[in-house]
């Protein structure tokens, strides 16, 4: 960061012309983007590139030391995914919900950086880190390869609150789930821990998590040359990592696609047969309350999990 104090010479001129004069190394197409972006402040507020700079204005640049010496330019970040209108599910000031796309991790991790979920909210709601505007929060995840309802809290208020919903049990997650094998019952209730194949030597959480599942299509279209499958509607109001899908396969009915709790030789037919590069779980429902009204969040589902029950001719009303 660099503090400017304006003295009486440049009194006048626009402050992309200031900038420019006394960093004479940075192009003028990455001053605009400075701009654009909050980073330079006049007497702590943020302006555009039409402003003219008074004498003793105090411009703060938000940009890191080395570059402003060492004449480096800092990148805009590249993103592998940004949000558009038709990825918004609900947004308003408290929170904003999206319809998450398989493939991207919603937090930044090892090997992660611009597959992040997390990184085009901030994007797409014009967040600037330098400001003192509460971050935009995700208030519960999903796996990378899962897709679906996703909501990131936009004050704190409202990012307690569902914490507090969420330990009370009292949200509601409704998720669609294509399995292989047969579901027997018309609906079932599984209470087990969660086994962790992620974990070394299978580790499972110590507390049992529940997960309500229920028959919503099937198909034997392919048993002869496959297995059968069953489409089915799992919902669960606690949010232990891996639950739908560790349950699931101690259940005996793994998801397809799958890659840790799934069957090997079913993932591998599903891609050429079913064009299914991912596994088959889809956030599709979430409801709760919030300050008086009840909120029921829907994400329609994916393309390729569309065109997958198409050709298993198994019908859903989405």
């Amino acid at each position: 960061m660099a503090e400017i104090r304006v003295t009486k010479e440049f009194e006048g001129i626009k402050i992309e012309r200031l900038i420019k004069r006394l960093y004479p190394q940075l192009p003028l197409s990455f001053i605009f983007r400075l701009l654009r972006k909050g980073k330079v402040r006049v007497n702590k507020r943020q302006v555009d590139n039409n402003f003219r700079v008074k004498e003793n204005d105090s411009v703060i640049l938000h940009i890191p030391p080395d570059v402003l010496a060492g004449g480096q330019i800092i990148r805009e970040e590249r993103l592998l995914y940004e949000i558009t209108a038709r990825d918004v599910i609900l947004e308003n000031t408290d929170f904003l919900a999206i319809n998450k796309p398989a493939g991207f991790a919603v937090h930044g991790g090892e090997g992660h950086t611009e597959d992040v979920i997390l990184k085009a909210v901030q994007k797409y709601l014009g967040f600037d880190s330098s400001s003192l505007r509460f971050p935009p929060t995700p208030v519960h995840r999903l796996d990378i390869d899962t897709s679906g309802v996703l909501i990131f809290a936009r004050n704190y208020e409202f990012l307690r609150y569902f914490n507090e919903l969420q330990r009370s049990q009292k949200v509601y997650k409704e998720y669609l789930a294509l399995v292989s094998g047969t579901f027997f019952e018309n609906e079932k209730s599984i209470v087990a821990p969660v086994i962790r194949r992620d974990r070394p030597k299978g580790v499972s959480e110590n507390k049992a998590g529940r997960t309500l599942i229920y028959k919503a299509g099937f198909s034997a279209k392919f048993e002869s040359e496959s297995a059968p499958f069953t489409l089915l509607r799992a919902v669960i109001r606690t949010g232990r990592t891996h639950q739908i899908r560790s349950h699931l396969m101690q259940t005996g009915l793994p998801i397809v696609g799958d890659r840790l709790y799934g069957n090997p030789e079913i993932n591998r037919w599903a891609r050429k047969v079913l064009s299914l590069r991912r596994q088959f779980l889809h956030s599709f429902v979430m409801k709760f309350e919030y300050q008086g009204h009840s909120h029921t969040l829907k994400a329609g589902l994916p393309e390729e999990l569309a065109g997958a029950l198409e050709i298993l001719e198994i019908e859903f009303p989405f």
